[in-house]
C-alpha cells in the first residue's frame, strides 16, 4: 500500500508513521516509508486490508486528500520506488528492479562505458575525466539499485574511491588534490573495472531474495491530489 503526501512536510510524514505503527502494533502489519511514499505489508490479505484501511482512516482524520485511482493492491507483486516486489504463494519471493528502471540503468552504464579510454590511450597516459556532479549522480543511482543486485555494493569500491582524498567544490563543479589546481575527477582503471562488472550484472536481470517475509501481500495507495 503506497501513498504520497504532497500537502505537508517531512515532519508530518514521520508523525503519521509513528501513529500508524502504534495503531497496528503486534498485528503483523508493517509500514515502510521513503520521503513521502508509503508501503504497507501484511502477513496475509486480511492484515493487508486492515493496514490499508487504518492508514486511509488516519489520513482522513488529518484531512489529507488522495486520489482513489492511484490505489494498488492487495497484491503479491507490486512496484515501489522503481523496485518490483514479488511474493508468489509457493513461488518466488524476490526484489528486482522494475522494467523501466532496469532499462534506464543499462542505458546509463552503457553510455558511461562508451567514454572508456582504449588500452592504447591508457598506455600513453590518457584518461577520461568526469564532472563531480555527474559522477555523484551515477554512484548514487548504483548504490540505490544495489539493493536488488547481488554483490552490487562490493563491486562499487573502485568507483567510490574516485573521490578519495580529493577536495570537492560542488558549486563550481571541480575537484583538486590538496593545494593543487581545480579540475575534473580522473576516472581510474578500478572505476572501469567495476562499471564493466555492473554492465554484466544488469544484463543478467538480477534479483535478491525477499528475506523474513512469509505469505505477505502488498498494497500501494493513491497519491494525494494527483
Amino acid at each position: 500500500y503506497e501513498i504520497r503526501l504532497s500537502l505537508v512536510g517531512s515532519e508530518m510524514c514521520i508523525r503519521d508513521r509513528q501513529v500508524f505503527r502504534a495503531r497496528v502494533a503486534g498485528k503483523g502489519i508493517h509500514i515502510y516509508v521513503f520521503v513521502d511514499d508509503f508501503l504497507i505489508i501484511g502477513a496475509d490479505q486480511a492484515k493487508t486490508v486492515e493496514g490499508m484501511e487504518t492508514l486511509e482512516a488516519l489520513f482522513n482524520e488529518l484531512g489529507l486528500q488522495w486520489a482513489a485511482h492511484k490505489r494498488r493492491g492487495p497484491a503479491r507483486a507490486i512496484e515501489f520506488l522503481g523496485f518490483l516486489l514479488v511474493n508468489e504463494q509457493g513461488g518466488r519471493k524476490v526484489i528486482a528492479m522494475s522494467e523501466g528502471r532496469h532499462g534506464k540503468m543499462i542505458d546509463l552504464v552503457t553510455r558511461w562505458l562508451s567514454r572508456r579510454p582504449s588500452d592504447e590511450m591508457e598506455s600513453w597516459g590518457g584518461e577520461e575525466v568526469a564532472e563531480p556532479k555527474e559522477l555523484a549522480s551515477l554512484l548514487g543511482l548504483l548504490v540505490f539499485c544495489s539493493s536488488a543486485v547481488p554483490n552490487g555494493r562490493t563491486h562499487m569500491q573502485g568507483m567510490l574511491r574516485q573521490f578519495a582524498r580529493l577536495e570537492v567544490d560542488w558549486a563550481r563543479g571541480s575537484v583538486r588534490w590538496p593545494g593543487g589546481e581545480w579540475g575534473k575527477v580522473p576516472l581510474t582503471r578500478a572505476f572501469w573495472r567495476d562499471l564493466v562488472w555492473w554492465k554484466g550484472a544488469l544484463e543478467s536481470n538480477p534479483s535478491v531474495p525477499m528475506e523474513r517475509v512469509s505469505a505477505c501481500l502488498l498494497y500501494t495507495s493513491p497519491s494525494p491530489r494527483d
